[in-house]
């Protein structure tokens, strides 16, 4: 039978086919001892054909959601067009607005414990009722969710099929972090005056002071508590040792707040948590992440050099995306602007290095021919390109988060020279980099007769362009270097 018939016949008799209900879970060891059970972290296999089906009503219930509204703007998590980079620039904004501004405010990370595995069942059909799901569609999602097994495969060895409890989401699916949103919705509107950023369970909250006659650490309690109050209607658990709170240009000496029944001290304000696999600090600084990126960065150029001999360029090129121009990337437009001189010369030198390793040249080559060569961007320009694609979506007043949108300013008349940078963006140095990467390519940004990709392309372009050694030294290493552009 094709798999369009069994998907529609799924979806047409509210039925979740029982063979793609059985997890295969593979015990992967972390750390220590392998004869203890707390030092593997369960990896859960689902059948891929049931993943075909989790992402057909994913499809629908994300568009359903989009198209009414549904889901909170401070939701950046699994929603089409929103990332964990926006979601962390959200946040930076905000805190730089507070310090600017000199308002006291307390930063919370609340850190859930198992959020995908303690959900409630009967209280998600209750809230898909509420928001206009069909009788049919829950129907669908409680087969989904009911009479699962899994079993526990280990160096060949296989545990009997069991039933898994009913609650919680299937680890390892498509459809579970979309679940677990829906049932969390309603916790993205209790920030009130105070401000929230949520990728998942990934949860931040802004704390403001709000009233100068009652004493902050009281306000900070206050709306903990409105947040606490919810979790805990709903079955879910904050694991209060590793919650992080910075409190910022307070006057008061506040050592510790309650969270719920523990009392969590504060964290230093120059003392780096990290929130969505990005080191930052109270004082909204990235030395730390910048430190931690250079070091993965100097790892993966490690890895390329020990395939330097046995794998040709275009191996090599692979490993670089994967181990160096991944870990520099992630979120880098929120974080490397804000870092020192040193360090993005750091950055950029071990990119270098890298580069030349790739391209088997030699160590001191020049490195503009072969980044031209290459069609990769150097580390300044890469993040030109990330802030020109966003401005790009701001002067067309679309595919960014409200929260995102609301720093630029596209005035009425849609004239290229009135698009200004609202003052909204607080940080000196983020709002200086949007200046000077609109200046440059205000042209491009601004045509709105050219597609998106195509100003990208044309952009990026001419970066690599720019990519050229005037060297007069004789019998240079890289001067006869291959300087054709592939975009």
């Amino acid at each position: 039978m094709p798999l369009t018939q069994v998907i529609n016949a799924s979806i047409r008799e509210k039925n979740f086919p029982e063979i793609w209900k059985t997890a295969k879970v593979v015990p992967l060891h972390k750390k220590g001892s392998k004869t203890e059970r707390d030092n593997y972290r369960p990896i859960s296999l689902l059948p891929s054909l049931s993943k075909v089906l989790e992402k057909v009503l994913v499809r629908q219930i994300v568009k359903y959601y989009e198209q009414n509204s549904l889901f909170p703007n401070s939701q950046y998590g699994f929603r089409t067009g929103r990332s964990t980079s926006q979601a962390i620039q959200d946040l930076k904004n905000h805190v730089d607005e507070l310090n600017v501004r000199g308002v006291e405010h307390a930063v919370v990370f609340l850190d859930f414990s198992k959020a995908f595995d303690i959900i409630n069942h009967k209280i998600l059909y209750t809230r898909m009722k509420h928001y206009g799901f069909a009788e049919g569609a829950i129907m669908l999602i409680k087969s989904y969710l009911t009479g699962r097994m899994q079993y526990v495969q280990l160096e060949g060895s296989r545990s009997k099929t069991r039933e898994t409890d009913n609650i919680g989401c299937p680890q390892g699916s498509c459809l579970g972090p979309l679940l677990y949103i829906m049932y969390t919705a309603d916790m993205g509107r209790l920030a009130g005056e105070d401000h929230s950023v949520f990728f998942a369970d990934d949860t931040a909250i802004v704390i403001k002071r709000k009233a100068q006659n009652i004493s902050f650490l009281h306000q900070i309690n206050m709306a903990l508590d409105r947040f606490l109050q919810w979790i805990n209607a709903n079955f879910l658990k904050i694991n209060e040792n590793k919650t992080v709170i910075y409190i910022k240009n307070s006057k008061e000496n506040i050592a510790e707040v309650k969270v719920g029944s523990t009392r969590v001290k504060c964290t230093p304000n120059n003392m780096s948590t990290k929130y969505l696999g990005v080191l930052m600090n109270g004082n909204m600084k990235w030395g730390d992440q910048g430190k931690a990126v250079v070091a993965k960065m100097k790892k993966g150029r490690g890895a390329i050099f020990r395939a330097n001999k046995t794998l040709t360029e275009k191996s090599l090129r692979l490993i670089y995306n994967a181990f160096v121009d991944s870990h520099f990337m992630y979120a880098a437009e929120v974080w490397y602007p804000e870092c020192t001189k040193k360090q993005r010369d750091q950055i950029e030198t071990v990119q270098k290095a890298a580069i030349r390793t790739v391209t088997k040249t030699h160590k001191l080559a020049h490195s503009a021919p072969l980044f031209r060569r290459c069609g990769v961007l150097r580390a300044g320009d890469r993040i030109e390109l990330m802030m020109a694609k966003t401005l790009i979506k701001a002067s067309e007043g679309k595919g960014l988060p409200p929260a995102i949108q609301q720093q630029f300013q596209l005035n009425a008349t849609k004239t290229r020279s009135k698009f200004t940078l609202k003052t909204s963006i607080a940080s000196g140095r983020m709002k200086l980099a949007y200046g000077n990467t609109l200046n440059k390519y205000k042209t491009t940004i601004l045509d709105p007769s050219i597609k998106l990709a195509t100003k990208i392309k044309h952009i990026k372009c001419r970066m690599l362009e720019q990519y050229v050694t005037n060297c007069n030294k004789r019998n240079c290493v890289s001067c006869s270097a291959g300087t054709s552009v592939r975009v």
